[in-house]
């Protein structure tokens, strides 16, 4: 009895301390194994299958229970998913949960028996993908249903659908990824926590980047040649940041979602605002849009801070704001605007401060245009632009320190409205009025008004006009006040 109660001690021991079984590596092709397909159906969990360069013709599949392998391409490994012409679905399907894949070209998937023509489709969680290139076909380049993905340093071109497509993608990662020739979307994902960086997309018949979700970061990503918009973000708490889109025919940028960021983007040529943003507390700060229609047009949006931004050389309005509050526009710089720089319009409660317009406002509007009530404009300053500096239609609007030179038409056009406030500003050289009222209970206090054709002229009814400096010199030196 005790010589067994000892053998039995030593093979539990042994047991105990037996080291585990080691991750197999399979090698493809090998004496046993001539195909991917018969390679990952001889590995289990853990295991990693070594592709050698070569054209392997066939379509393959990993398993619901074959999650965790890797599959990894020695050299340029290409799987062409047309075996003997048979348009049969996506050339790699990953249905188990875990999968590494990397160094793969995958190219010709075909809609067919055996579903979309997409180049790799994972329907699993936790799917990492590294270096995989996708090429001519008939689907999405890359199609993921599954959480916990993580994309890099992949190549898509010419595929007929999008050029990835994600969705439940809880926590994308989608980093360092080209994709040209892209007949729908560049990159589409849909779902929370997404991260998109460091991509670039050209060519998309589409959208360039499409980020559906909340909390997503989208930053330092190229888009050029866009069919409709650059890249649109559709969800709170999202950051979308150093950025640049070019060529797009829709809007550079589209931001949709409540607490988001703009910043330090770059949109170069669009046929439509560079920036459209709605939702509540957003921030657009030290942006750079040219050659676009409007620069940032604004749309049922509360409390929003657009600050530190330039738009250069735009066909319509540099800003605009449309069934909005608290909207406050700090510190920007427009230049050759053919319509306002600043246009308030069916809002409330309103800020334009210390902003330049130089040459704005070429046909029809003003450098800023008022059409919102309770609006504050201060401490602007407006050179060269072609028609008014400023123009109110809108009641109990205050008009501070700002600074207006050169204006073609008036420096100051209170055109209708009630109880507006003029004071401290100094209009110089206007080919119109300095300052004109049509409005009604004016206060005009505080103003200097120099070589304009006329200094100050009233239609309307004034409050209060004390305080006021007018010098002669203007094109018409008399009269120069024209009551």
């Amino acid at each position: 009895m005790r010589a067994t109660f000892i053998a039995l001690a030593v093979l539990t021991t042994l047991a105990i301390f037996a080291p585990r079984s080691r991750a197999a590596v399979i090698t493809v092709p090998s004496p046993s194994i001539n195909t991917i397909q018969n390679g990952i159906d001889a590995s289990s969990s853990g295991d990693v299958i070594r592709i050698k360069a070569g054209l392997y013709e066939e379509t393959v599949t990993i398993g619901v229970n074959q999650g965790g392998i890797t599959l990894v391409g020695v050299g340029k490994v290409i799987l062409d998913a047309r075996p003997f012409a048979i348009a049969n679905g996506p050339g790699l399907e990953v249905l188990g949960s875990g999968v590494t894949v990397r160094n793969i070209t995958i190219r010709c998937a075909r809609t067919g028996a055996g579903g979309d023509g997409h180049g790799l489709y994972v329907a699993a969680n936790d799917f990492t993908g590294t270096k995989i290139n996708v090429k001519h076909c008939e689907a999405d380049g890359i199609h993921i249903d599954g959480s916990g993905a993580t994309l890099s340093n992949c190549r898509i071109e010419v595929v007929s659908g999008d050029g990835i497509h994600a969705e439940n993608a809880l926590g994308l990662l989608v980093s360092k990824c080209v994709l040209r020739s892209i007949g729908s979307n560049g990159i589409d994902a849909l779902g929370n926590d997404v991260r998109v960086l460091g991509c670039a997309v050209r060519g998309s018949t589409g959208t360039g980047i499409v980020v559906t979700g909340a909390n997503s970061l989208t930053s330092k990503c190229k888009v050029e040649s866009g069919g409709t918009m650059g890249i649109a973000i559709d969800g709170s708490n999202s950051v979308l940041e150093n950025c640049v889109t070019r060529r797009t025919f829709d809007s550079g940028l589209y931001f949709d979602g409540n607490s988001g960021v703009v910043r330090k983007c770059v949109v170069d040529t669009t046929f439509a605002s560079a920036l459209f943003l709605t939702g509540i507390d957003a921030t657009v700060e030290n942006n750079v849009f040219k050659n676009v229609r409007d620069g940032i047009s604004i749309s049922n949006v509360i409390d929003a801070l657009v600050r530190g931004n330039r738009v250069i050389y735009s066909d319509a309005r540099g800003f605009r704001a449309q069934n909005s509050s608290n909207v406050r526009v700090l510190d920007n710089v427009f230049t050759s605007t053919m319509y306002a720089a600043i246009r308030f319009e069916t809002s409330s409660l309103c800020v334009a401060s210390d902003n330049v317009m130089k040459t704005c406002a070429l046909a029809a509007e003003a450098a800023i245009e008022c059409v919102s009530n309770g609006a504050v404009l201060e401490r602007n300053r407006i050179d060269g632009c072609g028609v008014d500096g400023i123009r109110l239609t809108a009641d109990d609007v205050e008009v501070t320190d700002n600074i207006l030179r050169n204006c073609g038409e008036d420096g100051i056009d209170v055109e209708s409205g009630d109880a507006c406030v003029l004071d401290g500003n100094l209009v110089l050289g206007c080919t119109g009025e300095g300052i004109e009222n049509n409005g009604t209970n004016t206060t005009i206090t505080n103003n200097v008004m120099k070589k304009n054709r006329v200094d100050l002229a009233n239609d309307g009814t004034l409050d209060a006009v004390l305080g006021n400096v007018f010098t002669t010199g203007g094109t018409n030196e008399d009269p120069l006040i024209d009551f």
